[in-house]
């Protein structure tokens, strides 16, 4: 037996979660940035960008909930 959410609403994440993951992202690109560009600077420039995208697209599916 399946226990958990059983009348078909998905869960919602708090858009905070939204705002902290850009925040995040930008701030992993600044210390990137900071340093001589090395291998790992790339990646944390990629792992950054990424980051934001997600808060993005939890700020954006937040707003859409909202506006039904």
């Amino acid at each position: 037996m399946v226990s958990g959410n059983t009348n078909g609403k998905r869960q919602q994440v708090s858009p905070i979660y939204g705002v902290i993951s850009v925040v995040f992202g930008i701030f992993m690109i600044r210390i990137a940035l900071a340093y001589t560009i090395t291998t790992v600077s790339y990646v944390l420039i990629f792992f950054g960008l990424f980051t934001i995208i997600i808060g993005i697209g939890i700020l954006v599916s937040y707003n859409k909930k909202e506006g039904q």
